[in-house]
Formats: C-alpha cells, sequence, structure tokens
C-alpha cells in the first residue's frame, strides 16, 4: 500500500512538474511575443510580425496592430502631447534655433558662409525628427511596410537636396552627395555600429541571407556605375593612342575627337546607357518591393537577438536592455494623421534648408576654404544621415544587429538602386544631362567599399575589429576628397 501511495505521489508531482514547466514556457512565449511586437526597426530591412498579426500563410502580415486613440481625453491634451513629443524631447532640437537665423541671413544677404553653415545645423534636428514622425507612423503598419517607410523618409533629405542641386544644374553635386550617402552608410554608420556593439558583445550575429541580397544588389548598382566611367576611360586611351600614332581625326567630328575607327563611346552614348540602367535598376528596386513584401518576406523576418557571453558585457546591461523594452513598449503619440501632417510640415523646411545649401555651396567653400568635393561627399552625407547614425548605434548596443544593418546597408541599397536612378530619370524630364558617369576615383572608390562590406557581411558575425576597419576606410576616404584636386567639370 505504501509502494502504492509512492507511486501515485511521483506520479501527482511529475505531473505538478510537468504543468509548472508547460506553464513557464508559455509565459516566456508570452514576454517574447510581447517584445517582437513592440520592436520596429528604424530603416530595417529586417522586421518582426508581430503575434497579433496574421500572416495568411504568405509570410506577411495582413493585419494591423490596434492602438487606442490618440483623441481619447480630447483635441487640446493631444495637441500638448505631440508639441511635446517633436519639438521639446530632443536635445538635438537646441539646433532649431539656426533655421530662423538661417532665414535672417538668407534676406538680409550676409554672406553665403553663415548662410550655409547655419542651414546645415538647421537641417540636423530636421533630419531626426522626421524619422520619429515617420516611426510614429510605422506603427500604424505592419513591420515590413514600416521598415519601408523609415528607410524612404530616412533618404528625403538627401532627394530633396540632390532635387535642389539638379534643377540647379549642380550635377556633379548631385552624384557626390549621394556616392558620399553610400559610403557613409556602408563603413560610418555600419563600422560605428559594430564597434560599439563589439565593445559589449564578443561577437554579434545577423542574418547573412539579407545581407547576401543587399550585397549583391550593390554590386549590381555598382556596375551601372562603374560601367560608363570604364567607357569614357577606354576612349580616352583609345583617342590618345590615335593621337600619338597620328591617326587623323574623323572628318564628321567637328570636335576634332576620336577617329570613327576607333573603339569608344560618345557622351551622348554615355548618357544613352545611363538612362537605360537606370530604368532596369528602378524595374530591379521594384522587384525587391515585391520579394520583401511577398514572395520571400520570412527571409526579411527579425530573429530574437542571438545569446550573448555574459562575461563580455558590461554590469547592468540588463537592466538597460529591460529599459530600451520598455521604451519600446509605448503606444503612439501622434497617430496616423498625426504623423503625416508633421512629417509633411518637417518636409517643408527641409526644402527650404536645402535650397539654401545649394545656392550656398559655391560660395561657402570659397569663403571658409573647403573643397566642394568634401563638403559634398562628406559633410552633407554625414548631417543627412545623422538620425541614422544614432539609431545604428542604439540597436547594435541592444544585439539587435539586423535592424542596425538594416539602417546602414538598406539605406545604401534603397540610394543605389532607388534614388539614383530616379534622380537620372527626373534630369531627362528636366533637360538636365545627369549620368551615371561618376569619375575613374569616385567608382573606384565605390567598388572596393562594396567589396570591403561584402566580405564582411556574408560572414554573419561581427566584433569590435571589423568596425575598427570600416572607420579607417572612412576616414582614409575623406582625407582623399579632401586633398583631390577639384575637377574642372565640377560646376
Amino acid at each position: 500500500m505504501y509502494d502504492m501511495e509512492l507511486v501515485e505521489l511521483s506520479q501527482t508531482s511529475h505531473s505538478h512538474r510537468r504543468t509548472s514547466s508547460v506553464d513557464a514556457d508559455l509565459e516566456g512565449l508570452d514576454e517574447e511575443a510581447g517584445h517582437l511586437a513592440h520592436g520596429h526597426g528604424h530603416h530595417s530591412l529586417s522586421s518582426t510580425v508581430p503575434p497579433s498579426l496574421s500572416t495568411g500563410g504568405t509570410g506577411v502580415p495582413t493585419s494591423r496592430r490596434v492602438w487606442p486613440s490618440v483623441l481619447a481625453d480630447g483635441w487640446g491634451p493631444y495637441l500638448r502631447r505631440s508639441f511635446h513629443s517633436v519639438v521639446l524631447t530632443s536635445k538635438l532640437n537646441i539646433l532649431l534655433v539656426a533655421f530662423p537665423i538661417a532665414i535672417i541671413i538668407r534676406a538680409a544677404d550676409f554672406g553665403d558662409g553663415p548662410l550655409f553653415i547655419f542651414s546645415l545645423l538647421a537641417l540636423c534636428p530636421l533630419a531626426e525628427r522626421i524619422s520619429y514622425a515617420t516611426d510614429e507612423m510605422a506603427k500604424y503598419t505592419n513591420p515590413t511596410i514600416g521598415s519601408l517607410l523609415n528607410a524612404t523618409m530616412g533618404n528625403v533629405t538627401e532627394l530633396i537636396v540632390s532635387i535642389f542641386a539638379l534643377k540647379s544644374g549642380l550635377l556633379r553635386v548631385v552624384q557626390l552627395s549621394l556616392l558620399g550617402s553610400i559610403l557613409s552608410n556602408l563603413l560610418l554608420v555600419q563600422g560605428t555600429a559594430f564597434l560599439l556593439g563589439g565593445m559589449r558583445y564578443s561577437q554579434q550575429q545577423f542574418s547573412k541571407a539579407v545581407a547576401k541580397t543587399n550585397v549583391a544588389l550593390l554590386l549590381l548598382a555598382s556596375l551601372g556605375l562603374f560601367l560608363p566611367m570604364t567607357l569614357i576611360v577606354a576612349n580616352d586611351i583609345t583617342a590618345a593612342e590615335a593621337a600619338a600614332s597620328g591617326t587623323p581625326p574623323a572628318e564628321d567630328d567637328p570636335s576634332g575627337g576620336t577617329s570613327s575607327e576607333i573603339e569608344g563611346i560618345s557622351k551622348e552614348g554615355v548618357l544613352a546607357l545611363s538612362r537605360l540602367a537606370s530604368i532596369l535598376l528602378l524595374v530591379v528596386y521594384g522587384l525587391l518591393i515585391f520579394y520583401q513584401l511577398r514572395t520571400h518576406a520570412h527571409l526579411f523576418e527579425e530573429s530574437p537577438p542571438p545569446p550573448s557571453d555574459p562575461c563580455v558585457e558590461r554590469q547592468g546591461a540588463g537592466e538597460g536592455a529591460e529599459n530600451d523594452e520598455e521604451e519600446e513598449d509605448e503606444p503612439p503619440i501622434l497617430g496616423p494623421w498625426g504623423s503625416v501632417i508633421w512629417a509633411a510640415g518637417i518636409t517643408a523646411c527641409i526644402s527650404v534648408l536645402s535650397e539654401f545649401i545649394v545656392d550656398a555651396i559655391e560660395g561657402a567653400a570659397s569663403t571658409m576654404g573647403l573643397p566642394i568635393l568634401f563638403i559634398a561627399t562628406i559633410l552633407l552625407p554625414i548631417v543627412g544621415n545623422a538620425a541614422e547614425h544614432a539609431a545604428a548605434v542604439i540597436f547594435a548596443h541592444r544585439n539587435q544587429l539586423d535592424v542596425a544593418l538594416g539602417i546602414s546597408i538598406g539605406s545604401s541599397t534603397q540610394i543605389a538602386l532607388f534614388v539614383v536612378p530616379l534622380l537620372v530619370v527626373l534630369g531627362w524630364m528636366m533637360g538636365q544631362p545627369l549620368s551615371l558617369n561618376f569619375q575613374p576615383f569616385e567608382s573606384i572608390v565605390l567598388l572596393l567599399t562594396v567589396i570591403m562590406s561584402s566580405i564582411i557581411l556574408t560572414a554573419g558575425k561581427s566584433d569590435y575589429l571589423s568596425g575598427v576597419m570600416m572607420i579607417v576606410a572612412y576616414i582614409i576616404i575623406s582625407a582623399a576628397f579632401w586633398l583631390q584636386k577639384q575637377p574642372a567639370d565640377l560646376e
């Protein structure tokens, strides 16, 4: 009898332990699901699918998260909250005082140097605030669409500046500013994220599939930018060989250039090739959106951060992560239409400052003694990407490296496949001969940067040494642009 009682007690205890274990597992899953439900990546090409969103078997969420109404307590409290969250919460907004100063300088014609400096300072907080408004907007969409919104609005500063420069005929400034954005995201943003994340964790991991996809797309875009330059250089070489051998120019060539018997390409041919390549790259970008949203959405779903070595983490890191999660759990403040209105207003301010910057860039370069090459390739992209820089570092510090990489390489992919080709097509419509013919130095720098990033990213893991290498490469490139002699065709 005692044996039977012991068996029954043992079975009861075992059943209780199994029930407790299942309850604990379910509780852990609930906590993880809650974390995923509130996490969203700024500029991320990888995104999480909240448990409250149904995928419908396609891998793409078919519904959106439901939040409480931001007008629950009336218009007055809502307006106060929205104004406070947009204008008063960011310490960077102190630089907004430079906006009215820039307007006064422009109206009083105090010079291009001060106008350029104050416009650049005012652009920093506006670029960060438009990212905040987009984050608020993204809370009302599914995570993948939210990521695309973040990527697009994050590049709006570079796009607006480039459109104004295109209208003014500063074609080389357009090329250099977009090239600088790609270099800044791939080397400076990515390198800083790897460095600071590696200082907290001995090694961080990220999705190889997403990294390889973006690297392949960047190599494709580099090919489109590299071929026109290669043809021009080949044309110059053959022309020089013809001149050295005494071959006379063709009679139907009014410029006295290359003989018709010598292989080469004209400027009109380079322009036609650039426009064809731009249209094809835009098609590829559209296919990328379809690939990301529909057919292969599962590749872009963010997985939970891998476990790290606790011996390498700083003390109190767990508390910091908990605080980060609490911040992410906050409901939206602006609401969907409020986010759109604030984003539109901030975009209008960015447009005004972009016009100031483009009008003053040449005079400011002469007044301050700075090369336009350095201003367009280094300074403008750093200011325009200030919000992305900060966000990438924060996510890497949280061990959310997929999100951090979505900011850096995702933004670079969008600029290379969408923004640059779009501006070539817009220039075609405006009558501006913008082409993909970057100079040899710039094309080689871009190709080497993409190759270096691909070598590091295809490993699927990073540490602080990878970040140091990328940052050092960016510093060397910056010094080269500072020292490079300004070409005659910059204007």
